[in-house]
């Protein structure tokens, strides 16, 4: 059971990990209340890695340890999926704004028919 527990234990680390990297590449991408439930949801994880942390230093690598490194990783695998859903789902604005800052320019395909 040893190993098999440093095997689960290095997956939600490895999740853990994954969604930390895919939450930097979508904090520059979400717009609006994405972007806010998002965020959101990333000070929570931040703060349920702190508990987790905590109670290995407080209570050692026992029973519950092991049960908080399941649900940080549980939850942190459901947020990369929420995470991964809203970039799908999420409709480009087709604005680029200039160096300037002030002036927006609407970019608009061009059709052929």
């Amino acid at each position: 059971m040893h190993d098999t527990w440093q095997v689960l234990r290095w997956l939600w680390s490895a999740i853990l990990i994954a969604y930390v990297i895919l939450q930097a590449v979508a904090s520059g991408r979400l717009r609006g209340q994405a972007k806010r439930r998002s965020a959101r949801i990333f000070g929570m994880i931040l703060v349920l890695y702190a508990i987790r942390t905590l109670i290995r230093y407080f209570l050692g690598a026992g029973v519950v340890y092991r049960f908080s490194v399941l649900v940080v990783g549980l939850t942190a695998g459901i947020a990369a999926l929420m995470l991964i859903s809203a970039l799908i789902t999420q409709k480009g604005d087709d604005t680029v704004v200039e160096a300037d800052g002030d002036a927006k320019e609407r970019i608009q395909s061009l059709k052929l028919s």
